[in-house]
C-alpha cells in the first residue's frame, strides 16, 4: 500500500482511515467503513477492496479463517514465526533455535534460487509484482 500512502499526501486522507478499515472485526463493519471512505476516495477504496489480499490484510477475514488475536493485531512476520515455532517452543531451547535457523536457511536458499532465475532471464519483477506495480501506478495517477 505504498502508493496509497503517497496518494494520501496528495489527496488529503490520513493513514488512520486505512487502519480503521483494516481493523474492522466483522465484514459488516468493514463494508460500512469502506463505503464511507469510498465517498471521498473511490479509487483508493476500490484498490483496497479489489487489489488487497483480504485474508492477509483485514482483521475480519483473519478472524473468519479461525485465527484468534486475543486483542492484539500483530505483524505478518510475528504470525509466521509463531506458526513455525508452535511445536518446537514446548521443547528444548536449543531445538527451538535449530528449528528457527533451519527455517531461515531454507527461506534464504529458496529466495536465492528464485533471484538467480530472475537474474538469468533478466527479469526484474515477477509477473505478480508487476501486476501490482501497474495497479499502484494507475491509482497514483488518478489521485494526482
Amino acid at each position: 500500500m505504498y502508493s496509497i500512502t503517497r496518494a494520501q499526501i496528495q489527496v488529503g486522507f490520513h493513514a488512520d482511515q486505512i487502519h480503521k478499515i483494516q481493523k474492522c472485526d466483522t465484514k459488516t463493519k468493514y463494508d460500512k467503513e469502506l463505503r464511507l471512505f469510498a465517498r471521498g476516495y473511490p479509487e483508493a477504496a476500490r484498490y483496497l477492496d479489489e487489489d488487497c489480499d483480504h485474508a492477509k490484510t483485514f482483521l475480519y477475514a483473519i478472524l473468519k479463517d479461525g485465527f484468534t488475536t486475543h486483542g492484539h493485531v500483530t505483524s505478518n512476520i510475528a504470525e509466521i514465526i509463531n506458526n513455525i515455532i508452535s511445536d518446537a517452543r514446548f521443547g528444548d531451547p536449543l531445538h527451538l533455535i535449530d528449528v528457527l535457523l533451519q527455517w531461515l536457511g531454507d527461506k534464504l536458499n529458496e529466495r536465492q534460487i528464485e533471484a538467480d532465475t530472475y537474474r538469468k532471464t533478466k527479469t526484474l519483477l515477477t509477473s505478480y509484482a508487476m501486476q501490482h506495480l501497474v495497479r499502484q501506478v494507475r491509482l497514483q495517477r488518478t489521485c494526482t
